[in-house]
């Protein structure tokens, strides 16, 4: 078994190559031993749409059933619904079959112990030690189908959000992901009108992976959200953990940006409240939660962070790359769920334009989120010589180190280098108040990525937007 497919919040590999048939199996065997020495009977398995998920199910399923573990079975299912249903439940613990948003040859596991919070770090290095040890127990669970999931979930949803007789026409954009056989029905039973992009369920995602990152995953819904003249669009990724939302106009808004909006809603009726968001986002949103009234705390990147912050007394939590948490001080599970996100943001939006809404937040010179390739075995290690480097600099007037590097160069120029959970590249971000101040950025950033043993061309050219 390849021991690098145990990541820090997740299980991920190529199927076929640095995962197989066996290794799910025994991923079974370590999880269900682990639930049965902490006295858990049940875990709730689902499944997304890649071709090899049925699969590595099947195996995975009988890795448990041989713990004693009794494995209620989800089927082909989105990540979000089955939080949703080891919440509602209350179950032992839960399992997502998934690579997310990656292209369709990875595959792997998202695990999450009872009220679905999640099992991440060195929780899931150990079933890697486990499976080298063969450190297993033996039992005989059984095997339950559910048929409550999607009309518990459906039911949750319509206590919250009914959009009947406003007339809302939006474009969905599944990407051919799981959840084209979720979203469409979901958002017309709520009333709203769905106009469908690459809502047909096809694993091999033919149209590339279903990424709301990506710049042509959301291109073909601005041109479908200008051309069937809709009031919004969204882009769901490969499990609808995540969102993206474009407006009226065809205009793409990136997360931060959202949150925002969705501060200056929420804090309205919740004054004084928490907000949580990660280390990638604008400095420009946590000033404005703190004008708004409200308390402002930059987390670590990763859904395990945010989950209890959510689940506590946050409002929400919310990433730059689309998850957002509601939390349960305003009626949710503080769990990420890009379908929940789209309602959040319908009701919000609640019929004027929303590109008028959005001119009223702060715009900045900022880079995307720069990928810059770095294997593996070797970001981690590149990102601490950087951290120790960024720390002597100078020109960095406060250096925050709780997620990688994320430096501040002045009252409004920052940048942010971390090494990605789940793929092999460091992340870069820049943001400044003009575009000379984040060309000067850049260099800096450049230089610290040289000292690290990588290069700095890619921040280098990288292009500078203003929003």
């Amino acid at each position: 078994m390849v021991k690098e497919i145990f990541r820090n919040y997740d299980i991920r590999g190529i199927y076929g190559k640095t995962l197989v048939d066996e290794d799910a199996f025994l991923i079974g065997k370590a999880f269900g031993s682990v639930l049965i020495r902490r006295g858990a009977k049940n875990c709730a398995v689902g499944y997304d749409n890649r071709l090899s998920s049925s699969a590595l199910f099947s195996k995975y399923r009988d890795g448990l059933l041989s713990t004693g573990v009794d494995v209620i079975d989800l089927g082909e299912c989105l990540t979000p619904l089955i939080k949703f249903y080891v919440y509602e439940k209350k179950l032992d613990a839960g399992t997502s079959l998934t690579a997310s948003h990656n292209s369709a040859e990875y595959n792997g596991f998202k695990l999450m112990l009872q009220g679905a919070k999640p099992f991440f770090g060195d929780n899931i290095l150990n079933l890697c030690n486990d499976i080298a040890k063969n450190n297993f127990v033996s039992g005989m669970g059984s095997i339950i189908k559910a048929h409550d999931l999607l009309d518990l979930y459906t039911d949750f949803l319509s206590k919250r959000f009914d959009f009947r007789g406003k007339g809302f026409k939006v474009a969905l954009n599944c990407g051919n992901g799981t959840a084209s056989n979720f979203a469409p029905k979901i958002l017309r039973q709520l009333g709203v009108e769905v106009v469908e992009v690459n809502c047909t369920s096809d694993g091999s995602f033919p149209n590339g992976a279903p990424d709301p990152e990506r710049h042509d995953f959301m291109q073909a819904l601005e041109e479908k959200v200008v051309q069937e003249k809709c009031n919004l669009g969204f882009g769901l990724d490969g499990d609808s953990d995540r969102f993206g939302l474009v407006d009226e106009k065809g205009a793409h808004y990136e997360s931060d940006k959202l949150m925002m909006l969705l501060a200056k809603h929420l804090l309205s009726e919740h004054p004084g409240g928490l907000i949580c968001c990660d280390i990638k986002c604008s400095s420009s949103l946590v000033k404005l939660i703190k004008e708004l009234g409200g308390v402002g705390k930059i987390i670590k990147t990763g859904y395990p962070y945010h989950i209890p912050e959510a689940q506590g007394e946050a409002l929400f939590s919310g990433e730059l790359s689309g998850h957002l948490f509601f939390g349960k001080k305003i009626g949710f599970y503080g769990l990420d769920d890009g379908i929940i996100s789209s309602c959040m943001m319908l009701k919000v939006y609640n019929g004027k334009k929303f590109s008028d809404l959005m001119k009223e937040f702060p715009k900045l010179y900022h880079t995307a989120e720069v990928k810059i390739n770095c294997a593996d075995e070797v970001k981690m290690t590149a990102i601490e010589k950087i951290v120790r480097i960024a720390q002597g600099y100078a020109r960095i007037k406060e250096v925050l180190t709780i997620d990688g590097v994320r430096g501040t160069t002045s009252g409004t120029g920052w940048f942010l280098l971390r090494a990605s959970n789940t793929s092999p590249y460091i992340v870069a971000r820049i943001e400044g108040a003009s575009q000379q101040e984040v060309d000067q950025i850049k260099l800096l950033v450049a230089e610290l990525l040289v000292s690290g043993g990588l290069s700095g061309e890619v921040i280098a050219s990288a292009p500078i937007y203003f929003s």
